[in-house]
Formats: C-alpha cells, structure tokens, sequence
C-alpha cells in the first residue's frame, strides 16, 4: 500500500489437495503493509507464522509468541515403567530397488506396516513371497502388521470367496518367512470409517478369524490377529456419523464378543497437526490400555499397534506439513508422547517413500535410482541413533518441551524436542553429576545433527536449549 505496488495471481483448479499457484512478494528495505483482495467466490485460510495460534479465525486470536526464555524442569527416577515401541513405517506393495537401500537403512526401521491386495493374492498367491522375505532378511523387519485390502487399498471387503483366497494366499506366505518375529493381521483397513456398520464388519472379522486359528501352524509362524485398525481411537473417524463408529467402542465390542480371537488392538491416528496438542497420543494409548486391561506385570493383555500416523489422512496435506522442519518437530514429539508410558508395542510413520498421489513419505522419490531423506526421515534416523528398550519414570513441568527418559542396562538417554520458537533452560536433577560418558546432541532447524555443551553443578545437569530442536543427552549410569 505504501509503494503502490500491484501484484496478481490467478488461481487455477486442482484435483489434488497439497497442488496451488503462488506468486512471491518482493523484498523490501523497509516494513511494508498489503492488501489482499480476493475475486470470485471460494473460501481463504490463513497460516501465520510467528503467531502463537496457528488455527485462529479472527484477528482477535492472533497473539505474538512468547520471545523470553522458558524454563524446563526434569526430574528423573529410578523405576522402570516398561518397554519402548518398536518404531517403524509403511512399507510398499513392491520389491524396493537397489538404490533405496542406503535411505531405507538410514531409517533403521523395526517394525512395519503392509497392505495386502486380496484381488491381486488370490490370482497369485506368491505374488508377495519375494518383496516380504527381503524386507524381513534384508532390512530386519520382524514385527509387522499387515491390513487385508483390495487394489487401491480398497478398504470394506466382504467375506467371500476372492477375500478368503487372499487371505490364505497371505497365510502361506507368512508361513514361508520361515517362522521369525510376529507378524499381525488386520481384516480391512479402518473398519469403522469404511464399513456401513458394526454388524457388518463383525461378520468379516469372525469368518477370517475362523480361517486364520483353523490351522495351527499359522500361531506356529508368528501370525496373530489385530483389531480393528480403527480410524483413530478415541475422536473419530472423521464421518458424518462419527458417534456411531468410534473405534474405541468398536474395539470394545469386539473384545467383549470375540476377546479369545483377538492378540492385539491396532489404531490410525489423524490430523492432530498442532505441535502442541501431540500429548492427545499419550491419551490414546493409556485409554487403549484401559480397554485391553494390565496383566501382573503391569504389560497390556494384548499388544498395543498404533500402526498408521501422520499428521495428515490421505491425500489432506500440505508441502509445509510434509516437507519442513515442522514435520521433523511433530513426528519426535509423537514418538516421546506415544512411548511416555511404557504400553505401546509398534508405532509406524504412514508411510516411507513419497508416492504421486501421497507425498507423506519419510523420503522422497527424485528418479527411478534417486532417493533421499526428507526432515522427517533425518529426524528419524537421530531418534534411532539415541533409541533405547526401556521406559524411566520422568516428572516433566514443561509445555513447550516433551522429552522421554530411557534406559539399557547401563546406558540412559533423554530424548527431547522443543516446539517453540524460544529457548528453553532446561535442568535435570535425579542423575548423578558428573555425567559417566556423558554426550549432548542438538538436530535443528538445518537438519543436522550436532555436538552441544552442558554443565554439572550442584547434582544438575543443565543446558541450553534452541527453539524447535530435537536434543538426546546420553550417559552411561555408574
């Protein structure tokens, strides 16, 4: 307005949801302020940056974030709440090429997700035989959970004769693996988004269930049966009858009904894109907990799969939340969140490599012999790099900052992100000072990882911690 300036931008349709035209504001020497006017009919959304509400719908709700620094207080204890998730992906429903090995170890995945095409199976039952044996002996993959499907991830399959020859096309191939790890089968993908009713996919699940127990070498081979891989636990799907198909009240019916055939309660959770609304994943696994009931040791009574995460479902996303730094920020934090606890058994980024119609991959696809890690995937490989198999109990007083405390006979380890934009101090009493071995690595806005110094004073441990940095502090206990 200052200038008189004019810029235009013709907006064009497209079918696919994260495509738009963009036109760039010239840089200026000073402040300058624009006016946006908006032609034809259509709805306009705004994300802000540098506002503390991202979702605000009036300006009225738009406040400045808080630059002053933040204080973060840690107390760690001695006890042992219980084991950390497998941490995996989405592999696909191909033979990976040569030349995406080298990304595909980077990940260090240990656990996966599959679909299983049934249309495809029953006219040739070994058509997975070859690309599922390379991802167990190859990339280790020994737990895995596989959703029966059709092509297309057709979801609401019927019990008939095709959906019983793929599933015992899939039986078979999971006995040839040889017998190593577990392997869970789910019937459909998201029953209670995709099935018109509970009743009718009770009738799928009882018929398969049937199937897969008739034969014991199929328990002999490490197969076992998940449900019912709801379209999130607790606040969904997202339908217009959504009441009526919460997948945590589909999950209780089928335990109360079919409990003796069931070995695990899978999930997808959505679009929770708000770094600082990622504690609901704490939540859902403590009520899925609840439902399943603790045995005498404190463990589930049966697994715990939160098997699809992403902040977006289908194809509902954006570049910004799939190809930045963001997206690093926000898988660490579900990490820490899902795992607080202790009860989790696999929790599976949705899904690896990049796909035309789903760009949500942990990396990207440049050319048939081209592959590299997006933010998400490097931020993966540092969360591996510092992983470790056991819970620590952790009081944490912060909001900006989650961090989960982890043990292996003598090593520790916290890992930690900060999700705002300013430092935080973050002290740490209930580890002995100074540090045995002691280590602190920073992964910032550039995606690299990085040494950074501590101190110990007085039986703390503290340390400066940049705005949207992932940290790990490593040490071995004396």
């Amino acid at each position: 307005m200052s200038d008189g300036q004019q810029l235009s931008l013709a907006l064009k349709p497209y079918r696919a949801y994260w495509q738009f035209d963009q036109v760039a504001l010239p840089v200026a020497q000073t402040e300058q302020i624009w006016r946006l006017r908006l032609q034809g009919s259509g709805k306009a959304a705004f994300w802000l940056d540098g506002t503390a509400n991202l979702f605000a719908q009036t300006a009225q709700q738009l406040k400045p974030l808080r630059e002053d620094d933040g204080q973060t207080r840690l107390t760690l204890h001695k006890d042992i709440l219980g084991k950390t998730p497998n941490l995996g992906v989405a592999l696909p429903y191909v033979m990976p090429p040569a030349a995406s090995y080298a990304v595909l170890d980077a990940l260090k995945a240990k656990a996966a997700s599959y679909y299983s095409f049934v249309d495809i199976t029953a006219k040739n039952p070994h058509y997975e035989d070859a690309f599922r044996q390379v991802y167990q002996d190859r990339f280790g993959i020994t737990q895995d959970i596989t959703l029966l499907a059709g092509s297309q991830r057709q979801a609401d399959l019927r019990a008939d004769t095709l959906s019983n020859s793929g599933l015992d096309a899939w039986l078979a191939s999971t006995r040839a693996l040889g017998g190593n790890g577990t392997h869970y089968i789910g019937f459909a993908d998201e029953p209670n988004l995709n099935y018109p009713s509970y009743a009718n996919y009770q009738s799928i699940f009882n018929s398969m269930a049937r199937q897969v127990r008739s034969n014991p070498a199929n328990a002999r081979a490490g197969i076992r049966i998940a449900m019912p891989a709801s379209a999130r636990l607790v606040n969904g799907p997202f339908a217009d009858n959504a009441a009526d198909k919460r997948g945590i009240d589909w999950a209780r019916r089928l335990l109360a009904e079919s409990g003796d055939k069931v070995d695990a309660l899978a999930w997808h959770e959505w679009m929770i894109r708000d770094l600082f609304a990622t504690r609901v994943y704490r939540d859902s696994v403590r009520r899925a907990a609840e439902l399943v009931g603790l045995d005498a040791q404190g463990r589930p009574r049966k697994a715990l799969l939160l098997d699809q995460t992403n902040m977006s479902s289908g194809s509902s996303l954006s570049p910004y939340d799939q190809e930045t730094h963001y997206a690093a920020l926000w898988w660490a934090s579900v990490v820490i969140n899902s795992s607080q606890d202790g009860l989790l058994e696999m929790l599976n980024w949705f899904q690896a490599a990049d796909e035309p119609n789903y760009p949500k991959g942990m990396l990207r696809v440049l050319g048939d012999d081209h592959f590299e890690l997006k933010p998400v995937g490097l931020a993966q490989q540092f969360i591996q790099e510092h992983w470790l198999g056991s819970v620590m109990s952790l009081e944490n007083d912060a909001f900006e900052v989650d961090v989960l405390a982890m043990a292996a006979d003598l090593q520790r380890s916290l890992l930690g992100v900060n999700k705002g934009t300013r430092l935080q101090r973050v002290d740490l009493s209930g580890a002995a000072c100074p540090l045995n071995k002691g280590s602190l690595r920073y992964f910032g806005t550039d995606n690299r990882s990085r040494d950074a110094p501590y101190r110990c004073q007085d039986g703390r441990v503290s340390f400066e911690l940049p705005g949207q940095t992932l940290f790990a502090l490593s040490w071995r206990a004396s």
